[in-house]
């Protein structure tokens, strides 16, 4: 081992060459730095990637009981209604044969009120679909701003504290 400008360097029986060393004294620590920080902030990535899907699988579990939910009601209420057509069918029936119009028309309405129901639960379920896509699009925008001003930092951030070997300059005070 051997002490270069204050540095301890080890080699195994080659030494650094003149350009090497002089690159060792000038950019050894930086880089070391440089090096620290971006596994620190690879760390930070890869922690709050896994927090990210945590909470969209989280989210997309939690959209998945909710339509399970209300497509278990929306079934429910759908058979109950049509329970109670093909009930009124029926009494209808015995009645009169010329009341089969009003028949006709319940059968639509209910018919209709399917459709409807369908389509606003189909409607409903892309809305949440954007908006979750939305959300986890500005929430990769915001870290990829994050990253993209973390690594911007690292490059332009003076280095912490004075570099070995190197005695510290007092800072100076604005008033």
């Amino acid at each position: 081992m051997s002490y270069i400008g204050g540095m301890a360097t080890e080699h195994s029986g080659e030494r650094p060459e003149g350009l090497d060393q002089v690159r060792e004294i000038l950019f050894g620590a930086f880089q070391h730095e440089l090096e620290r920080r971006l596994a620190r902030a690879e760390v930070h990535l890869n922690t709050k990637v896994n927090d990210l899907q945590q909470e969209a699988r989280r989210r997309i579990e939690m959209i998945e009981g909710h339509l399970r939910k209300e497509t278990d009601a929306l079934s429910a209420r759908l058979e109950a209604e049509l329970a109670d057509v093909k009930n009124s069918l029926r009494t209808m029936a015995r009645e009169q044969h010329q009341s089969g119009a009003a028949v006709e028309q319940r059968i639509a309405k209910a018919e209709e009120s399917l459709v409807r129901v369908e389509h606003d639960l189909r409607q409903n379920i892309l809305d949440q679909t954007e908006s979750f896509l939305d959300e986890l699009q500005q929430v990769r925008a915001d870290m990829s701003q994050t990253l993209e001003r973390e690594l911007a930092s690292l490059e332009f951030a003076p280095e912490e504290g004075p570099s070995r070997g190197e005695p510290r300059q007092p800072d100076e005070k604005h008033s």
